[in-house]
């Protein structure tokens, strides 16, 4: 399984975490998971949540330690 950590900063010109996360999502084929890893500061669990509805995506938490969730994607 693919795993995306948007918690990385690297140096350099960089697009925001959610720009990451919505192209991920949109490569998403039938039945396919990936694990996404983010700080809440960065993208709130409720833009994590709109992106995959728009997309038929399901996210289910795997882990929460203070802001930085692990969530479960799978394209419907």
């Amino acid at each position: 399984m693919e795993e995306l950590n948007l918690l990385r900063k690297e140096k350099g010109c960089r697009e925001h975490p959610v720009m990451d996360l919505t192209k991920a999502l949109g490569k998403l084929k039938s039945k396919d998971k990936i694990k996404i890893v983010f700080n809440a500061n960065d993208i709130p669990l409720e833009v994590v949540n709109a992106l995959a509805r728009i997309r038929n995506v399901k996210v289910a938490i795997l882990e929460r330690k203070g802001n930085v969730i692990v969530v479960l994607a799978e394209k419907m």
